[in-house]
């Protein structure tokens, strides 16, 4: 479901878990590193800062604005 969301959203994902699964997964879903369960470690690894806006975000920021702009017409 990770790799789905570093997709969809085109962004890095570094994941930590205690007990899980810890990884760094880039914007096109591949895991670039990991580290096997409940083993106590670190990783180092390499990810780029992205800065473009997404589809979702994009999408939010326009409801949200709609939302906005009815309660101050509506006056709550």
């Amino acid at each position: 479901m990770v790799r789905m969301r570093a997709i969809e959203n085109h962004r890095w994902v570094l994941r930590a878990t205690n007990t899980g699964v810890t990884a760094a997964i880039d914007p096109y879903g591949r895991v670039t590193s990991s580290a096997p369960r409940h083993i106590l470690t670190a990783l180092r690894v390499g990810f780029g800062f992205e800065n473009d806006v997404t589809f979702t975000l994009r999408t939010a920021i326009i409801c949200l604005r709609l939302r906005l702009h009815h309660r101050t017409r509506s006056g709550l």
